[in-house]
């Protein structure tokens, strides 16, 4: 990766995430919205995995293929996680009664 470019870029998309997340945090903080929250927070939970893709095709483009290696199989490992993730069904624990053992 050249190492000035490609540090900007990641730089400036860290920056970016950082000025869209914040305002959301704290509106979200400020009016009680949480779909403004997790959006806030789904934006910063994002800002990784954008990097690692940016460092990657960075690393790719300049044909230094280790460090491309190593980026892709982080990128490959971050994806089947969030896959898995996907697949798990959340339960509501909310509606659950809580049990006091046998009476």
């Amino acid at each position: 990766m050249s190492g000035s470019r490609g540090e900007h870029v990641v730089g400036w998309a860290y920056r970016g995430a950082l000025a869209l997340a914040a305002p959301l945090l704290l509106a979200g903080l400020l009016a009680g919205s949480t779909p403004l929250l997790r959006a806030g927070i789904l934006v910063l939970m994002a800002t990784p995995l954008v990097g690692v893709v940016l460092v990657a095709g960075a690393l790719v483009a300049a044909r230094d293929w280790p460090f491309a290696g190593v980026a892709l199989l982080i990128l490959a490992i971050l994806a089947s996680s969030l896959y898995a993730a996907s697949r798990v069904l959340p339960t509501n624990h909310a509606t659950e009664t809580p049990s006091h053992g046998p009476r």
